[in-house]
């Protein structure tokens, strides 16, 4: 079992102008370490250089409505202000679409702002994505998983889906 970074989920849609054509795009925003794309086994589909740095990756959804492609110029975006904390970085590729909600849920633009210290983006409800090794019993890793955030929690309520 392998676990990712603890980070804020933004559950609602925000409103981002493209960098690339600036149309005003719904797009949801998750801030996360490069260990995410590896826990959820996310492929990528070309990425210019952002390893160790602060960039954003747009899903391919996002890459659409953004006017985003390959042969695109580097262009800086900032994310977040009010309720939650600031990035900037380059938008430096793009992800295939995957199922970050409920399967239920139809896939919407996403940016993921990968962020090598995401720990300092934390916000008040930190998330973490744990990926299950084949043959692992789900609940038995749910009980030692709820175990260990009770000894580190504030009192927070243990919650999962």
């Amino acid at each position: 079992m392998c676990s990712s970074d603890l980070r804020k989920n933004m559950s609602g849609v925000s409103t981002v102008t493209s960098p690339f054509n600036d149309h005003k795009v719904g797009a949801k925003w998750i801030i996360a370490d490069e260990d995410l794309i590896k826990t959820l086994n996310i492929i990528s589909k070309y990425e210019n250089g952002g390893a160790g740095r602060v960039h954003h990756l747009l899903n391919e959804s996002a890459a659409e409505a953004f006017g985003f492609s390959q042969s695109s110029n580097r262009s800086s975006l900032t994310l977040g202000g009010d309720h939650a904390p600031m990035v900037t970085g380059d938008v430096s590729g793009v992800v295939a679409d995957f199922n970050y909600e409920s399967l239920r849920n139809p896939i919407q633009p996403l940016i993921l702002s990968i962020v090598p210290d995401s720990s300092a983006y934390v916000g008040d409800y930190p998330t973490m994505y744990v990926r299950l090794s084949e043959g692992a019993i789900p609940s038995t890793v749910i009980n030692n998983l709820q175990s260990e955030y009770n000894k580190l929690s504030d009192g927070s309520p243990f919650t999962y889906f």
